[in-house]
């Protein structure tokens, strides 16, 4: 009989929890949370986002988004999409996640911490007085905790890099288009990017990402002066920074340990988005445990390692490259583009490298 234990309240630990139980396995939740927070982050999702959740509730769309325009300096480029982006709020997908586990039964264990695998088949944690107890006759356990991965820690397990990213809420200046999204690229600046996502006619979310260790509060604060954002909060986290050959599948004292989500490095470091593959991983993991092995084509490593090398490229461009790379986007190239999924970019990468050959050939020299 199996026993499993999910450590971390994630969009991956829920979904993973909610996934073992709705199949009849006893699920333990360990919750670390004091008490269980409101998560205030706003994220933009692929239409992929469906296939993990078709039931997620329409009316917690906050709003659609029709395309991307992609800014270098005074360069511009439009591209719509074939079916539109979700804005939702991390909050409300959290929180019907949580509903769905707690509806099905599954044990929460809400203000402790995991303390360690004693002994065989043992899960220690410790209560908010700080007192040890533990499960026993646990066959697996699933770290979910996040970017930091505190257990992780506890067990001794390499843990991914990080990097931080800041939101600003925002009223847009006049011109914005509420139904495009917008990303800038300045190398300048950060070797990420920019964006804004808007949640509708008058308000949106202002964001970047950089590097470890930069002033990352005033480099968004210069970049919304002067754009003429005009900021009137804040949403600030990290996200954690796949790495290739990191392993995520350990044992230990006859336990099967895997992890998901940002602790396992489940980021798409082109556009520091986690949320679907979060998902996927998660889907993954729980069929391992139900059947041994996972029976869907488990392409979420090549999708990962693909969006890696493309960060490779991308790290090092200057300037130059990037009028180079806008200068070679032309119409039918956008329009692909629209119509791929950016989860889903490595299964169609054979099919980039046809649309321009001569493009993507050129940046390639950045991998050797």
């Amino acid at each position: 009989m199996k026993r499993v234990v999910v450590i971390g309240a994630s969009t991956a630990g829920l979904y993973c929890a909610w996934k073992l139980a709705s199949a009849g396995v006893e699920t333990w939740l360990i919750d670390p949370s004091s008490p269980y927070r409101k998560a205030d982050r706003t994220l933009i999702l692929t239409p992929v986002f469906w296939n993990f959740l078709p039931d997620f509730p329409r009316h917690q769309v906050r709003h659609w988004i029709e395309g991307f325009q992609l800014v270098h300096g005074q360069t511009i480029l439009n591209v719509p999409l074939a079916e539109p982006d979700l804005v939702i709020d991390r909050a409300d997908l959290l929180n019907f996640l949580y509903q769905r586990v707690a509806h099905l039964g599954v044990h929460i264990l809400k203000q402790v911490r995991f303390a360690g695998i004693p002994g065989p088949n043992r899960i220690a944690y410790r209560t908010a007085n700080t007192r040890e107890e533990s499960i026993e006759n646990v066959t697996h356990l699933v770290i979910a905790d996040g970017v930091h991965s505190p257990v992780s820690r506890i067990l001794g397990l390499p843990r991914y890099p990080s990097l931080p990213i800041l939101q600003a809420k925002v009223k847009p200046p006049d011109g914005f288009d509420s139904n495009w999204s917008t990303c800038w690229f300045d190398p300048h600046q950060t070797p990420y990017f920019f964006w804004y996502i808007p949640h509708g006619a008058n308000e949106g979310v202002l964001g970047v990402v950089t590097r470890a260790n930069q002033p990352i509060r005033r480099l968004l604060d210069d970049f919304a002066d002067f754009h003429g954002f005009h900021p009137t909060g804040y949403q600030s986290g990290r996200v954690a920074s796949f790495q290739p050959r990191t392993r995520t599948t350990f044992k230990k004292n006859n336990i099967c340990i895997y992890r998901v989500g940002d602790a396992a490095g489940h980021v798409k470091v082109t556009t520091v988005g986690g949320t679907v593959t979060g998902l996927w991983g998660a889907a993954i993991i729980a069929e391992k445990i139900l059947i041994g092995r996972a029976t869907r084509n488990n392409g979420l490593y090549q999708e990962l390692i693909t969006h890696w090398a493309i960060r490779r490229i991308l790290n090092q461009f200057r300037g130059r490259d990037y009028e180079i790379l806008f200068r070679g986007l032309g119409p039918q190239l956008r329009r692909f583009l629209g119509e791929i999924d950016r989860d889903m970019i490595g299964q169609n990468l054979l099919k980039l490298f046809r649309a321009q050959p001569t493009l993507f050939l050129r940046f390639m020299g950045y991998l050797v």
